[in-house]
């Protein structure tokens, strides 16, 4: 499984973003890879909103923001049952 997480620099969300996807990863071994929005025109315009932005295997799993890491959390073990 490969969880992606869209960030761009100076997002705080994102950087709690990737802190509990590395926590997760330590707990269920997928690949993380982060990407910055900045480094892309397209991704830029479709995300600049609404990073973090979390892909599991190239389907969007959830919008992170502050009140909703639990979300991310859930995503990962879905993914993880549904293997």
């Amino acid at each position: 499984m490969k969880l992606t997480v869209y960030i761009r620099p100076g997002c705080h969300l994102c950087g709690e973003a990737v802190e509990l996807a590395q926590q997760l990863r330590a707990r269920f071994g997928f690949e993380l890879a982060t990407v910055d929005i900045e480094r892309d025109d397209e991704l830029h315009r479709r995300f600049l909103e609404a990073i973090p932005v979390v892909e599991i295997d190239g389907v969007e799993v959830l919008r992170v923001d502050g009140h909703r890491h639990g979300g991310l959390e859930r995503a990962v073990e879905s993914a993880i049952d549904g293997v």
